[in-house]
């Protein structure tokens, strides 16, 4: 378990950030303000990126070493290219959404 803890931590951190961008966004097709989502949502989104990001590079620290195993850091590996190809995937559909100019009509009552 703690060869994947600190990959399962960010997968619990990232889940979070895109619940932020999904209600900043699903606020903003809606026609309602959701400005006070923005910043914990940037928040989130960039320690989690970060976190990732520093796996990866942990990981790849290990291949340059030759202390990589293909069960392990492999797996590791695997995992938070997977969590941050998704991040960036709903980050990049959702800004685009999110930033742009047209207004979404509101829901009706």
């Amino acid at each position: 378990y703690q060869n994947i803890w600190p990959l399962f931590g960010a997968a619990n951190q990232l889940l979070s950030a895109l619940v932020l961008i999904s209600l900043a966004v699903f606020m903003k097709t809606t026609g309602r303000e959701g400005w006070m989502l923005y910043i914990p949502m940037i928040l989130m989104f960039a320690v989690t990126s970060t976190s990732l990001v520093q796996s990866v590079l942990a990981i790849f620290k290990t291949i340059e070493t030759g202390t990589f195993v293909l069960g392990v850091q492999g797996l590791q590996l695997v995992v938070a290219l997977l969590l941050m190809a998704l991040a960036f995937l709903v980050a990049f559909s959702s800004a685009k959404q999110l930033f742009s100019k047209k207004e979404q009509p509101a829901l009706s009552k």
